[in-house]
């Protein structure tokens, strides 16, 4: 009985994949085009031509495949369909860069999801920061300060805000 149970599952998720490749195949044969950005999985490939960027784009997916299928189908169809054995587990938004060695086309990919999940993070680290120096401004003995001198004490006197919270991702330009 659950040998059955299973096959039924099993099946329907094949259909399932089927009805998305159906869709897909109009998507899929479009010419891909340099520096936009693609819903997709990736692998981790080294080539030659790609001297800085060893990520492939393995497959993609249209928007409207994303939102009409649920999220495990359309992660079995974009692994099971990708031109590469994948690495990723889960979709990533990618900007796509085509680089030509001379012969063939790479179409090497740079992560973007990585860089919004890191904005998140510094940004929750802030708010946290500002919530406290907010809470710490509101004690008695600090405002009283702040009436006194005109200025709440070193470590309060500053807000911390989105401009410069990525500084140290920066790269140094200065000699």
């Amino acid at each position: 009985m659950a040998i059955w149970i299973q096959r039924m599952f099993d099946s329907d998720s094949d259909d399932e994949q089927q009805h998305i490749c159906e869709d897909e195949e109009l998507y899929e044969n479009q010419q891909k085009i340099n520096g936009q950005y693609y819903l997709g999985v990736y692998s981790d490939y080294s080539y030659r031509a790609t001297k800085s960027n060893d990520l492939l784009l393995a497959n993609s997916l249209s928007m409207l495949s994303f939102y009409k299928y649920p999220e495990k189908s359309t992660m079995n169809y974009m692994i099971n369909y990708s031109i590469f054995r994948t690495v990723s587990c889960t979709m990533e938004i990618m900007k796509l860069d085509i680089v030509n060695d001379g012969t063939y086309d790479v179409y090497s990919v740079i992560l973007k999801t990585y860089w919004l999940r890191m904005v998140q993070r510094h940004w929750k680290a802030i708010c946290r920061c500002r919530k406290y120096i907010t809470k710490e401004r509101q004690r008695i003995q600090h405002r009283h300060l702040y009436e006194v001198c005109g200025k709440y004490p070193y470590p309060l006197n500053v807000m911390p805000s989105i401009r410069g919270m990525m500084a140290k991702y920066a790269k140094n330009t200065i000699c």
